[in-house]
């Protein structure tokens, strides 16, 4: 497209940040919102021809709209002994973005609303506990077109680590999932892992792992996606249940107490 101009988008953000280190339960915030713009912003527009291939080339559209905010909150709670560690944070963005198929010209309007939250417990260096959870929602609207896909992924994950002596630590980890989209079947999954790790040499800084990685054998690793008028679920191939001894060695000094 000889015609084609420069694209340009008009951008505009407004974050606020807040830390109060004053006393040993620290706390730490942030939140901020955009707005994003163009009037000539580079699209495809795509021809479907009778065979169904589809030729694409590239032009300038109006009316390209972009609207997000975030937040994040952390927040620590010291003990004589332990603290807890609590995290809350989440984004959301709306894109309202033209396109052109077979020279019609249609508007797609996604929402994408992310939360994550997760605490924590800790015990005298030696024991640690960690639950997170994160939800994801997606959805793609195309009014003209009178169709709209929704999309819903869920994990849940413990995570615990203990320090058996001064050299060994044990370490295991499981996830359950759920991928839910429009016109397809949920995929429920979970992974579960463990670590068994060593320190040796003189200053700690050799480290001997064993992994065992997939222990149920269930990992999908499945993603939804949004993308111009398009939805997709995608599997993508992955290892699966396997075992694996590591050597690392870490060039420095560890400060003794």
């Amino acid at each position: 497209n000889l015609n084609l101009l420069q694209e340009k988008i008009f951008t505009a953000n407004t974050p606020f940040e807040y830390v109060d280190l004053k006393t040993k339960n620290a706390f730490f915030s942030k939140f901020g919102a955009g707005v994003s713009f163009s009037d000539n912003k580079i699209v495809d527009s795509i021809l479907i021809m009778p065979d169904n291939r589809q030729e694409a080339y590239a032009i300038n559209v109006s009316s390209y709209l972009k609207v997000d905010a975030y937040f994040e909150i952390r927040k620590s709670v010291k003990f004589s002994s332990s603290d807890l560690k609590i995290f809350i944070g989440g984004n959301f963005d709306k894109i309202s973005s033209p396109t052109f198929i077979n020279q019609k010209y249609l508007k797609n309007n996604s929402d994408n609303i992310t939360l994550t939250s997760t605490i924590g417990y800790g015990f005298a260096d030696l024991l640690n506990i960690e639950f997170r959870e994160r939800m994801l929602f997606s959805r793609l609207k195309q009014d003209m077109l009178s169709y709209q896909y929704n999309g819903t992924t869920l994990s849940h994950t413990l995570n615990v680590n203990y320090l058996l002596n001064r050299n060994f630590s044990l370490n295991s980890n499981v996830t359950y999932n759920t991928n839910k989209s429009t016109w397809a079947s949920p995929v429920n999954f979970t992974i579960w892992n463990a670590y068994l790790t060593y320190r040796l040499l003189k200053n700690g800084n050799g480290e001997v792992k064993l992994s065992a990685i997939d222990l149920l054998g269930q990992n999908r690793n499945v993603v939804n996606k949004f993308y111009n008028a398009n939805f997709a679920t995608i599997y993508k191939n992955n290892l699966q249940r396997y075992v694996m001894l590591s050597f690392s060695y870490y060039p420095r000094n560890f400060k003794k107490d």
